[in-house]
This record gives C-alpha cells, structure tokens and sequence, in this order.
C-alpha cells in the first residue's frame, strides 16, 4: 500500500534519511531531527512524499513530483528508500510497481 506521508510520520521517514546505509544516497547531509523537521515539514506541505507499507509495516519511502507546464506529463521519481531491514526480500519490485500505477 502506498499513501501520502503526514506529521505522525516523522520518526520513519527521519531514520530512513539518516540511516548510514541509506542517507549517501539521498539528497540531505546527516543532520538532527531538529534541523529536519522544516525539511520533512515542507514536503508535507507540497504533498510530495509517500510511504510504502506492507502487512501495516512502514517498509519505504519515496518523492513524487509532477512537472508544470509542457512538462506536466512527467513526474520525478525521488528520494527512492527501502528500510535495510527489507532488502532482499523483494518489496523494492513491489513499491516500483505501486509507484507507476500511481504516477
């Protein structure tokens, strides 16, 4: 299942971004969760950031952002994460294919 991150999902999406596995591949430095929170704060605002679950389990993340204007018909896939605790067991695959029939 995928759906739109709201405020109580902080605490998930911090660790992921800051996670030592995870974090040279995104786009933010490691930093505090008080330096984050206008960070994960303005992407709640513009409605640009997605949990994948499975079973209830929050398992990854991701960044979808519609262009503008003759562009509109694409969208920006980032900030791509699946918590290390998954890897391997194919719910990458899974939340590709949710993310496409959502785009």
């Amino acid at each position: 299942m995928t759906r739109k991150a709201g405020t109580n999902d902080f605490n998930f999406i911090y660790g992921l971004y800051m996670h030592q596995q995870v974090n040279p591949f995104l786009l933010y430095e490691l930093m505090d969760a008080e330096n984050f929170e206008p960070i994960y704060k303005a992407l709640i605002e513009q409605e640009l950031l997605y949990i994948y679950s499975n079973n209830d389990q929050q398992i990854g993340m991701f960044k979808l952002i519609s262009l503008q204007y003759r562009s509109d018909h694409i969208v920006y896939l980032g900030g791509l994460a699946i918590d290390p605790v998954f890897a391997g067991r194919g719910e990458g695959k899974k939340m590709m294919n949710e993310i496409i029939a959502l785009a």
